[in-house]
């Protein structure tokens, strides 16, 4: 009796692969009869290099730097609400401590 389950659910997985695997291949045709699919695929590799070779390697020479330096920049600032009186537990409205810090 404990067969019945597990030989249905076997049978379903199977049947599901095999659906799954025609429709896969009867889509793939129709995208690469078409050349819509093959200047994307193009495009994406292309933006695919691009980014990895900027982000990866370090380019030795130098590209003009068109916009301005800043003089002064600007450095991140952290605030501890709690210095402010903020709950840290979050039981009590902390909404003036907030403010304070901002």
């Amino acid at each position: 009796m404990d067969r019945n389950p597990l030989v249905f659910l076997m049978i379903l997985g199977f049947a599901s692969l095999i659906f799954i695997r025609v429709y896969e291949e009867d889509s793939q045709e129709g995208l690469l009869l078409d050349g819509h699919y093959r200047e994307q695929i193009r495009k994406m590799q292309a933006f695919k290099a691009s980014s990895v070779r900027h982000d990866s390697v370090p380019s030795t020479s130098r590209s003009p730097n068109l916009a301005p330096t800043p003089q002064s920049a600007i450095s991140p600032h952290v605030f501890r609400v709690t210095s402010y009186g903020a709950d840290p537990t979050g039981e009590t409205d902390s909404t003036e401590a907030l403010m304070k810090a901002v």
